[in-house]
């Protein structure tokens, strides 16, 4: 009966609803994790109550050095100082069995290498031969925020840069993204942070004179600009001059309620921001529904909700919005998703090209579980996070034995 569990919790929502294969009682397992040293720590099991069977619920943990050692050294997030878990890629790629440390709280969000990947990129290393729309700045830009996961892009930006005389700015890419290649054990690592630092030192004053008056705060990565956080007021009145200075960067805005989305739905710039995050007092069924028939977010391909109340409502209206097919990551944590939510959600013709859903803190059960292994409409999904909800067994099972498992690369629950 070995299936991946998460916590024990988790256990013993699964065995509610199950059957003991020694007595064929219903109701009567109970779900336990082991505490005592040895190599069966921190396994699940299940014992009946009635007639004394026992059966391993996880199969036996392997052993993993270096996964145990970064996370008993794990420090707070650099972000919101809460804590964080260290983890393995799963997925088939460059990436995978590479280390990283993502933070705890899914609104934040935080992640960071911890290792290098297969092949860490390098200055020396040879790049693709650029397409005809990378061979202006604009085109490499306009590349990098549409592609904003690839580094290989940027890199052939950074060797545009240094054709251009601007060396500080390529050497500055090209330094944190191998960088976040490495283990930050590895001495590299520490040497290329340092670099890092001086450079964002002696330039990031410079580099963001526009936008200090404009923003509330900014943050560099992979050697862009790749955030930027304000009010509503401050996007409406000065976006134009923001996607100037920072055009691969995403948006993260805070809003007051509805009437802040209608401010950010309206802004007619935009139709150029590729990443959005929507923060700040909740904007309920109501923003949701103002955002979804706004034709300004056709071009969004990344769209974070956390936290805003969206309910059931706010769920239908973007489900129903014509204007969200290219997106590609939807972020719905702690929205108190409930009843016919997901299924009105995951029914959705509006979403081909939906990679990446997050339905982490929400209200979900075994028929919502059920609901996403059944739906015909996901076949570009690859990574499912549905943690800290109530799905049990049967959601589970639903899960595990559908086509949609197949086809994910990283599945939380």
């Amino acid at each position: 009966m070995n299936i991946t569990l998460t916590n024990l919790d988790h256990a013993r929502r699964y065995v509610i609803t199950a059957i003991c294969d020694g007595c064929q009682k219903k109701g009567t397992l109970t779900a336990h994790q082991v505490q005592k040293a040895g190599p069966n720590l921190d396994r699940f099991f299940a014992k009946c109550r009635h007639c004394g069977f026992f059966t391993w619920l996880s199969a036996p943990a392997t052993a993993d050095s270096e996964l145990e050692r970064l996370q008993a050294g794990a420090t707070p997030c650099p972000r919101c100082g809460k804590g964080r878990r260290a983890d393995r890629v799963r997925k088939a790629g460059n990436n995978q069995g590479r280390l990283f440390l993502t933070c705890n709280d899914p609104a934040c969000g935080d992640f960071q290498w911890a290792s290098p990947g297969k092949e860490p990129r390098t200055a020396q290393m040879p790049r693709a031969t650029p397409s005809d729309r990378q061979l202006t700045e604009a085109g490499l830009l306009a590349e990098i925020r549409d592609r904003w996961e690839d580094d290989e892009i940027r890199l052939i930006y950074a060797d545009w840069l240094d054709d251009q005389g601007q060396a500080e700015r390529a050497t500055l890419i090209r330094t944190q993204i191998e960088r976040d290649q490495l283990s930050i054990s590895e001495s590299a690592w520490v040497q290329h942070d340092c670099l890092a630092r001086t450079i964002l030192q002696e330039h990031e004053s410079r580099w963001t004179s526009a936008l200090r008056p404009l923003v509330t705060s900014w943050k560099f990565a992979r050697g862009l600009i790749d955030e930027l956080e304000m009010e509503a007021a401050q996007f409406a009145s000065h976006a134009g001059d923001m996607l100037l200075a920072a055009p691969t960067a995403a948006f993260r805005i805070r809003v007051e309620g509805w009437p802040g989305v209608k401010i950010v739905a309206s802004t007619k710039q935009l139709t150029e921001v590729r990443r959005l995050t929507l923060a700040g007092e909740r904007m309920g069924g109501a923003g949701a529904r103002i955002l979804a028939e706004s034709p300004r977010i056709t071009n969004l391909r990344s769209l974070t909700l956390n936290g805003q109340s969206l309910g059931q409502p706010g769920v239908q209206a973007l489900a129903g919005s014509r204007y969200l097919q290219n997106l590609e990551v939807l972020d719905l944590t702690d929205n108190n998703l409930g009843r016919s939510a997901i299924p009105i959600l995951v029914s959705s013709t509006n979403l081909p090209r939906l990679r990446r859903l997050i339905l982490a803190k929400n209200l979900l059960v075994d028929s919502d579980a059920r609901a996403l292994a059944n739906s015909p409409q996901l076949q570009a999904l690859r990574e499912l996070d549905l943690r800290e909800n109530s799905i049990g067994r049967e959601g589970l099972d639903a899960l595990m034995q559908s086509p949609l498992r197949a086809r994910l690369t990283r599945l939380e629950c």
